[in-house]
């Protein structure tokens, strides 16, 4: 399978953009007549420009979206990944370190296991911020992963992070509330921080 460039992703978002400026103009025309306004063909030409470059700008965050989902890494495309069951790699927990309460809620407390790291950072509002680093799963297994943790109530995640060589990273927020304590402990439990 051949994998896109970057390059190749900015052709094929330019000749997009060129298409979207060349149908507004040929468009604008009959739309006009229709409605009985005569239309200078550099106000044609105008609307074209001002299309296309519409689509250049609003065309960026597709392309790389498909630029991402196309570089998956090599070793993921091993043949042990296209069975038609979902592999997703247990999490090992390990001990967490003994601190007191201060010190915890001073530094982010993290959570390590072998190819995922829970990150919790208290706030001064009371929320605390919530890291996930992935490393070494392909897409499809970060995919399975990032579904068990967006399940979890009272957090609200924000789009993750592709930080490119095998490694992910998700972040969101838990807000302060009676609920807090029980769906950090839910984190850690995905974490493999408890049992």
């Amino acid at each position: 399978m051949i994998k896109p460039s970057t390059v190749d992703t900015s052709v094929m978002r330019l000749l997009a953009a060129v298409a979207a400026g060349i149908f507004a103009a040929v468009l604008a025309a009959p739309i006009a007549i229709h409605f009985d306004f005569p239309l200078p063909f550099l106000a044609q030409a105008g609307i074209g420009v001002v299309a296309g470059s519409l689509c250049w700008f609003a065309s960026r965050r597709v392309f790389q979206f498909t630029e991402d989902c196309l570089n998956v890494p090599s070793s993921a495309m091993s043949p042990a990944l296209h069975d038609t069951r979902l592999k997703v790699p247990t999490l090992k927990a390990t001990p967490p370190a003994k601190a007191d309460a201060q010190a915890s809620a001073a530094k982010p407390a993290p959570s390590r296991s072998d190819n995922l790291a829970l990150r919790l950072a208290p706030q001064p509002d009371g929320s605390v911020q919530v890291t996930v680093d992935v490393n070494g799963l392909s897409k499809r297994e970060f995919n399975a992963v990032r579904g068990r943790f967006e399940t979890v109530p009272g957090i609200k995640w924000s789009h993750p992070i592709n930080l490119k060589g095998g490694k992910r990273q998700l972040s969101g927020t838990a807000k302060a509330g009676p609920d807090q304590q029980r769906a950090l402990s839910r984190l850690e439990e995905l974490a493999g921080k408890r049992s």
